[in-house]
Parts: structure tokens; sequence; C-alpha cells
């Protein structure tokens, strides 16, 4: 330990080797909140249909990537925690106890009981159980404590084999021999008898052989506390003391060799994996936990993920896909600020107060004891290969550097303030180093300043050229002596974390996601949109694009977008800006909040998996199924339809994603938004159908399409011959209304004759009394008329003559003031005008009789 004074600070350096942890692999768990019967798992297998089988506490039970589904009771099913099953060409094997006896079933479409003519006291917690097809019957082989039974199908018939005082552990092919492992050897089983395999018994460490594997001409076999291999009948690999103290008392032994040669095993123990470099083994642990502490079965799928199953539930590892470290698994803590690799092949972790250096036989452990005032965080480091030393940005503590275990701080040059050193980089075999008061060079073991840049992020190499990604004001590329400045209106596409050249084009990860330099400023990346801020970018051997988010990480290949994150065994989603780091192996290192994941690019299980879409079930409204439809068509009113399909890859089935369409009604893709493994139409209408369905990982290509044609039929009225008939029809009613209504019109118009002769007789006989009459009224008109004017005439002579008489009494009454003539006058007046008023009279009585 040595102390070192630091100007305003000061350094406790610790540093601490720690034994090498197990590393941890991307894992899922299953228990009954996930739909399963139950969470105690006894045996594991898988359906040449890619349906997991497998028998719990509650009897067997089948997942199909998406749901669960069991079998009742009363069929009385295996149950019990030795129980096994097997698939022998497509027909699935049971084997154990139920509540009440021991009971072998097989499943085809229904359960069927086999009768077991002997005692199963043997059987209880000690069952070997297998079943092989033999041209049109099956063969089933079943052994236990010192015994073994062979059943033939077709013949209905048991057999007892005589064995030796050993235990049968387990029974599997080795080519096309039936070999079958005990505590005294491998046994092969011939003609109904027992034969001793050939083996190198005396290079073995017992004879004792739990279980064994056979594959690609490798026998690996799993003994009691070893592990051996071989090959040509010679021992090639041999591992002791692989942690199996003590045998498996009801027989759960594994042994399982995976697609890439991973030997993975247990015996009522963790699952564990061999590694053959440093010949040792480790548990598969579970965010660097052992959470499988007792596993009955271990079984390796068609996909290459390894399912463990015990009491505490179902696990399943995608092993080829991540290797993780985290604090659980020898690192300081869990997340990792930078990864680098030193000039030896070293791999350097930083986290945010310490560094790890990676070693065969351990992690070195370095740490500070900082001034807590200070905002001190690992944020990248750099190594100088000129002199081999490891330089670290620590933001407030400045630049700190590692040479052979010493530590040392550079000098400030920056007068009076405290420097805070965000990014270190080599360029041309000298470090450069930046933070919110410039860019500095080291030269002589002092930062000298030669920008005045402010804010400054990270630094980057971009092609030949060093970048200096700023905060708030976009990039500055440096090619040894003069800077370039490009920047962008938006204001989160001015705040770069990291730069990388990718064909030729500048691309930055930026606030707003993926930008790229244009015509001399950062414009948004619009060939790769993740709608996220983006932090670290890696281009990797093979020209792929690494992106690092808040979402885990994105990998493009110039066509494809894909995601990894945490549900894909990845150790976090938050992907630190210098993090992204591909070592001379090829495999890219990943460090994130929660640990650092290892990606080989050999291992990836969903890049050359094409999902196929299975229909499972396809439901109409009155219950019909597409394998009952005839010729796939459906009434017109059973036009509501539900189809159920499944994608059997078990890789990660929460990121399968499904897209379908149906031509008729739009011929455009629509993604499924919903997590049901259903699509419902309704109310279709008459027509000729074609639907289709595709699935993916997360943003890979899609897989090939599945589907089924189907019609929905035309009702009676729709069809095109009820349209000719309806025509016909018509055209006949309309022929049958006109000849009626002609005849109608026929008779109408006769009768409309009748009538007007009728009227036409009554109007004459009218005519001719009106004119009687007209005769008749003008005759006695013509009369009053003359005895009108008689009467006028006499009339006017008869009111002449009073008239006069009194004019002329008028006259001389105004000329004479006589009165006695005009007592006279008088006299004459009355009299006149009594005349006029028999006159008047006269002509009333005239007009009376008018």
């Amino acid at each position: 330990m040595k102390k070192l004074k630091f100007h305003l600070t000061t350094f406790l350096i610790v540093a601490i080797v720690i034994p090498i942890a197990s590393q941890h692999f991307p894992s899922r768990q299953y228990m009954t909140v996930d739909g399963m019967p139950s969470n105690s798992v006894f045996d594991i297998a898988q359906h040449s249909s890619g349906m997991m089988w497998f028998v719990t506490k509650l009897g067997p039970a089948y997942y199909d990537a998406n749901s669960w589904y069991s079998f009742p009771d009363s069929l009385g099913l295996p149950t019990s925690y030795n129980s096994k099953i097997v698939i022998a060409d497509s027909t699935i094997w049971v084997a154990g106890l139920n509540k009440t006896n021991f009971t072998i079933q097989y499943y085809t479409n229904k359960w069927v009981k086999i009768d077991v003519p002997f005692k199963p006291n043997n059987f209880e917690d000690h069952i070997a159980f297998n079943v092989f097809k033999t041209g049109t019957t099956y063969q089933v082989i079943i052994g236990g404590q010192n015994e073994l039974h062979v059943y033939d199908l077709l013949r209905n018939k048991w057999t007892k084999i005589e064995t030796s005082n050993f235990s049968i552990n387990s029974i599997h092919l080795i080519g096309e021999k039936r070999v079958i492992s005990t505590s005294s050897g491998l046994w092969e089983l011939k003609d109904k008898t027992l034969k001793l395999f050939n083996l190198p018994y005396s290079e073995l460490p017992t004879k004792t052989i739990l279980t064994y594997h056979y594959k690609n001409g490798i026998l690996h076999l799993l003994g009691y506390n070893w592990y051996g291999e071989i090959t040509n009948n010679k021992v090639t690999f041999l591992l002791n003391d692989i942690g199996l103290l003590s045998s498996s008392l009801t027989n759960q032994s594994s042994l399982v060799v995976d697609q890439n040669g991973n030997v993975f095993f247990g015996s009522s123990t963790p699952a564990r994996m061999i590694n053959r470099e440093n010949k040792s083994w480790q548990n598969l642990l579970i965010n660097g936990e052992n959470v499988n502490i007792g596993s009955t079965s271990i079984y390796c799928d068609a996909e290459n993920n390894i399912w463990v199953s015990d009491s505490r539930g179902l696990f399943k590892f995608n092993v080829l896909q991540f290797l993780s470290y985290n604090k659980s698994s020898g690192l300081a803590s869990d997340e990792v600020t930078a990864v680098d690799q030193l000039s030896d092949g070293t791999i350097v972790l930083s986290n945010p107060y310490h560094f790890n250096i990676l070693k065969n036989n351990g992690i070195d452990q370095y740490s500070y004891n900082i001034d807590k005032k200070l905002t001190y965080r690992i944020l990248s480091i750099e190594e100088d290969e000129v002199n081999n030393r490891l330089y670290m940005a620590t933001n407030d503590a400045g630049l700190l550097v590692y040479d052979r275990g010493k530590y040392e701080e550079p000098s400030q040059v920056y007068s009076g303030e405290k420097l805070r050193i965000t990014a270190v980089k080599s360029y041309n075999k000298t470090i450069y180093a930046a933070g919110d008061h410039g860019i500095y060079k080291l030269e002589n073991n002092n930062l000298n300043k030669i920008n005045n840049h402010r804010g400054i992020r990270n630094i980057s190499r971009v092609g030949d050229r060093l970048a200096f990604l700023s905060n708030s004001n976009g990039i500055y590329l440096y090619d040894g002596s003069s800077f370039t400045h490009y920047n962008s209106t938006n204001y989160d596409l001015s705040s770069v974390y990291q730069g990388v050249l990718y064909n030729e084009d500048t691309i930055l990860a930026t606030r707003d996601g993926l930008g790229i330099i244009q015509d001399g400023e950062i414009k948004n990346w619009k060939e790769v949109a993740i709608n996220s801020p983006a932090y670290g970018l890696l281009v990797d051997k093979n020209n792929q694009l690494w992106i690092g988010g808040d979402h885990g990480v994105y990998l493009y290949n110039g066509n494809t977008l894909q995601l990894f994150d945490m549900n894909q065994g990845l150790s976090g989603n938050e992907i630190n800006r210098n993090a992204l780091f591909e070592d001379s192996n090829g495999q890219v290192w990943i460090g994130t909040e929660k640990g650092v994941s290892i990606y080989n690019p050999d291992n990836n299980l969903e890049k050359n998996i094409n999902l196929k879409v299975n229909i499972t079930e396809v439901k109409t409204s009155n219950g019909v199924t597409e394998s009952s439809l005839t010729n796939n068509s459906l009434t017109y009113d059973n036009n509501n339809l539900q189809i159920s399909f499944n994608c059997l890859s078990f890789i990660d089935e929460d990121k399968i994603n499904y897209r379908y369409r149906i031509d008729t009604i739009s011929g455009n893709w629509i993604e499924k938004s919903d997590a049901t493994n259903k699509i419902t139409f309704s109310n279709l209408k008459a027509g000729d159908y074609q639907f289709e369905i595709q699935a993916r990982f997360s943003l890979n290509e899609w897989g090939p399409i599945s589907g089924f044609n189907f019609s929905i039929k035309k009702p009676v009225y729709m069809r095109w011959w009820f349209y000719v008939l309806s025509i016909f029809l018509l055209a006949v009613l309309a022929r049958i209304i006109f000849f009626f209504r002609y005849l109608y019109l026929i008779r109408i118009q006769r009768k409309l004759k009748k009538i007007v002769a009728e009227r036409t007789q009554e109007i004459t006989e009218l005519n001719q009394l009106l004119e009687e009459k007209v005769k008749e009224r003008t005759k006695q008109l013509n009369d009053k008329n003359l005895k009108l004017e008689e009467s006028a005439y006499m009339n006017a002579h008869h009111l002449r003559g009073p008239l006069t008489k009194i004019m002329s009494a008028v006259q001389i009454a105004e000329i004479n003031n006589d009165e006695i003539l005009d007592k006279n006058i008088i006299k004459i007046l009355k009299k006149s005008t009594e005349e006029l008023d028999k006159v008047i009279y006269s002509i009333n009585d005239i007009l009376k009789d008018e």
C-alpha cells in the first residue's frame, strides 16, 4: 500500500485479489405464477413437434412457449419425485408412482395404461426408464434396485432380465446398442441377456457410472464424483472431485452434452458445467446465485436451451447467448462503466469506484478511499501502449494512472482550479484527456491544455481522427494539428456521447438517438431509428454496428436491427458509453448498470433461427375447427373466426413478435400488439380468404409464412343461380302481372265505355229537357218583357200627368203670395201625389210577378 498526497484530495489505494467466481448465464425461472401446475418438476423431454413435456408433482404437463397444459387426476398419471418421461417416435411415455400405485402409460391422443405384473417395491425410490421404437412395436425397459424388465407393446408381453447384484442407474443408446449404466459399469442388453460393455475400467476412478451420453463418437461418463470422456476406448479427459459427494438416492442423475460440446451434469445437486480449459466445473448460477440447489433433471432442447428441474421450479439457461460477471461473480460492484483490453490480452473492467483486472486464477480489485466531497466516478479507461500504463478519467479526482501496481495523478496545469477529467484516449502514441475546462495532451507527465473547448463529455476514435464529444456543443474532430467543429440546431443532437466511423459515415450516439454528420452539420440518422437516447457505439470486426442505450443493446448488420436486453440474458438494460468493447477474440463486452455481459458472435441463438408459426386451432361461432372444415369453408351465418397459434421456440418466448394479414380484408401486415396467441375476425363477408402469419425475435428478420385458405359461403340469396332464377321468376311474374293488368285494363275500358254511353244518354236526355225548359222560360220572359214594355209606357204616361201638375203648382207658388191660392195649390199637390202613389203600386205589382 502506498499513500500519495494529491492536490485537494487524498487517495487510499487497496488491491484485493479475489478467486474468480462462476460466470452466470442468461436464465429464466418458471413457477406456478407462470401457469405451471406445480413448482416441483421431476423430469423433462421434448416432442418432435417442439413441445416441451414435464412430469410434475401434479402429473405430466406440456408447454407450448405460451401456455401450460395439464391432465386431470382421474387418469392416475405418475406424480412421484422419481417419475420419468421419455418420448419415442412422437409417443409420450411416463412411469412412476401415482397416489396409490406404480403406473406406466403412453400418450398419442389419449392416455393408455400398461398392465404391470411385477411388484413395484423396487421402483418406489429408484427408477431407470426408457422406450425405444423397434420396427412396428415399442420396447419398454425399466430398471430399479437389482431388477430389470422389458416390455413388448405389440406382443403385450413382459420379460424379466436376470441381473447381477447391482443397481440400474440409466438406460440409453450407444449407436444401436441398448446400454445400461449400473453401479458396476456399463452393460449391453442383447437377446434378453446382459453383457459387460467394453471400457477401460482400470483407468476410471470407479466402476459406478450414474449415467452417460454418447455423441459424435465420444462417450461421456458421469461417475460417483468424477466425469470422463472416452474416444476409441481410450480415456481422453478425466475430471475428479466434481462435487458429487453423495449418490442420489432417487437416481436423478443427468448428463447432457449440448450442440457445441458443452457438458452439463447434476445428481440431486445444482446443475453444473464442465470447463475443459482449466479442468474445473461451475454451478449454473441465476444472477450469480445458486437457486437450483437440487436438480432432478437436466435437458438440452433442439434450440440448445438447457432446462433444469427441481422442487423449487423449472429453470432454462441460454448458455450460448451471453456470459456475465457481476458482484456475485467476483467484481467489486455490479455497475461496469468501462471495458478495455491491455496489450497482453488482459481484460480490465471499471466499476464507478474500482477497477478490476480479470485473470485466470482470480480478479484483482483496486479501490480508493477518496474524499467524499468529490464527485468521483471512473468514466473511461485507456492503455498507453508505449509504457503499458493504464489511465482512468475519474471526473473530480482527475486523471489517474495504474503502472505496475502504483497509482499516480499527473500534475495539473489549469491554474487555481481543480481539473474535472471526463475522458481519456490514446492517439498517435499520445494520451489526450478532456473535461469541463478544455482539451489536454499528456506530455512529460503533465497535462498541457491545447484547446479551450469546454464541456467535453467523451473522446472516441473516428477513423484516423480523434473525436471530442461535447455535452451541448456537438463534436470536434482532431487530426493531430487542427479541429473541425460540427453542431446541430437540434439541442439534443448536439449532446453527444460516442462516435464511430461506419461505412465511411461518422455516426454519433446522442440524446436524440443516432446522428450523422452530413452537409457540415449533425442530422438525424434515418437509416436506424431507435427513438431513445444512445450512449455507446461499436463497430465490430464483421462491420456490424452495436448501439447501447436505455433499453439494452441493438445490433445492426446493415439490414436488420436486433435487440438484446435483460430478457435475453443481458446483465442490465442501461449501457454505459465506454462499456461497449470488442476483444481480440471477437467477443463483445457490454457493460451495464448490473454487470458486464460477453457476447460471442458465433453463439447468437436468434440470428439463424427462422421461427415457424403453428396454427393450433381455428374456432368458429359454431365451434368448428380447421381440421373438420369441409374444404376449409364456412357457412355465411358461421362467419366469426378465432385462430389460435404458437411458435415453439424457447430461446426467449417474451420476445417473439407476430404479424398477420388476411388478404380479402387488407393486404397489409398487421403487427400483433397483445400478448395472447389468438386472433379474432368477426362478421366476415362471403368470399375467399387467405390467412397468413409470421413470427420473429424482437427486431430480427421475419420467419416463414404460415397460414391457410378458407372461404365463407354465400347465402342462397347471393348465389349466381339464385340471381338467374330470381331474374327468370321476376320476368315470369312481370309477364303475369302484365297479362292480368292487360285483362284488367280491357275490362275497365269496357266498363268505362258502358258508363260513358249511359252518361251520354243521360246528358242527351237532360239536354233535351233543358232545351224545352229554356224554350218555356224564354216564352215566359218574352211575355213579361212585353207586359213590362206596355206597363212602362202606360206608367210613364200616368206619371207624367201628376208630375206636370206638381211642377206647375210649384211654379205658381213661387210667384204668388195669395193664401187662398196656396190652399188650392196644396190640394192640387195632394191629388197629384195620390195619383203617383197609385202608379207606383201598380209597378210593384208587376215586379212581384217577376
